[in-house]
């Protein structure tokens, strides 16, 4: 898993609500994946750093307690670094998992292995299809990255996203399948619906094709947390982080969907959006000063045989006008005075 997505998944979990399951994994993630430790510690460094203060002696002796209990089994999640600071991070973050890893430290029946708890990253320029252990269908678009249970339990199906997948549930009315983002849960039966939830994006959306979800507002802060709504087919569902609004509009939603195949489609969408899919698309970084002069919405469809430049020249006759030139796998653009 790249550094970035690794920063992503850290800064989420720590500043949103999860189920119980969810966060459970997350913590066993934390402890025991091993290849990624470094990019971790960074992280947790740079946590530290944007919340001094924030620590009293109450959580480092919650933290201290912790690790005598997780001493016991001779496995310690927190490495000596050598570095005073580095445990002070730690003290502030781990409050956030305490419950939830001291309940696997301490039950051995309970606590997962290594083969329960799967990551998937997939990288810019790329798309991915896999099936889950019930033969929910997944396909999962590039810059994102999906975090599921090898096998699920006998009570719920949950699955974590950051980024955008197509979802072709496996119908189970005795276990719920929820998707997990750090704005919105989907939870459905037997449905095909896409969640879009990218760290980067201003809003976080889904889009119902088959059957019927049940979307969950869990942003602490919004003035909608808490609030569920029950979607029909053909309909889209958004999500504003900024304001907390939602809106749900009836769509084409195979026509919305159609990215798994390579197409691209937006529908009002602004322009620093469409770049931003874009360069996942195409795995390249798009660099545009000045982008509020490239305002108001956008309604255009790429097919999946389009190049990049073909792309740019549509958006440029539906924009304000704007020049680019491509170095390499970057691209610059530069709206036109």
């Amino acid at each position: 898993m790249g550094k970035m997505n690794i920063e992503q998944i850290i800064r989420t979990f720590f500043k949103s609500r999860f189920s119980d399951s969810t966060r459970n994994k997350f913590a066993w993630w934390m402890v025991n994946s091993s290849d990624e430790n470094k990019a971790k510690d960074e992280t947790m460094e740079r946590l530290w750093e944007e919340s001094m203060g924030q620590i009293d002696i109450q959580t480092l002796n919650d933290l201290e307690g912790l690790r005598s209990k997780i001493k016991k089994e001779n496995k310690d999640p927190f490495r000596t670094t050598g570095r005073r600071k580095y445990w002070q991070a730690a003290a502030t973050i781990a409050l956030v998992v305490l419950t939830a890893l001291t309940t696997y430290q301490l039950s051995r029946d309970k606590r997962p292995t290594g083969d329960e708890f799967v990551h998937i990253s997939v990288p810019y320029g790329q798309t991915k299809q896999l099936y889950l252990e019930d033969s929910t269908s997944v396909t999962i678009n590039a810059g994102t990255t999906l975090i599921y249970p090898r096998k699920f339990s006998k009570e719920k199906r949950n699955v974590f996203l950051l980024g955008e997948a197509n979802f072709d549930i496996k119908k189970d009315e005795a276990r719920p399948f929820t998707v997990e983002t750090q704005s919105i849960h989907v939870t459905a039966l037997g449905t095909k619906f896409d969640v879009q939830a990218y760290p980067d994006a201003r809003t976080v959306s889904t889009t119902l094709e088959e059957g019927s979800t049940q979307v969950e507002i869990v942003e602490r802060e919004a003035k909608t947390s808490g609030m569920k709504y029950l979607m029909t087919p053909n309909q889209n569902l958004t999500y504003n982080r900024g304001s907390g609004e939602v809106t749900l509009t009836e769509v084409n939603a195979k026509r919305r969907l159609s990215w798994e195949k390579g197409n691209l489609i937006f529908e009002g969408e602004d322009f620093k959006t469409i770049l931003q899919a874009l360069e996942r698309k195409y795995n390249v970084t798009i660099i545009c000063e000045h982008t509020e002069r490239m305002g108001g919405e956008y309604y255009v469809k790429f097919h999946a045989d389009e190049s990049l430049s073909e792309a740019l020249d549509i958006l440029n006759k539906l924009s304000h006008h704007f020049t680019y030139k491509q170095e390499e796998n970057t691209v610059y653009i530069t709206p036109v005075r």
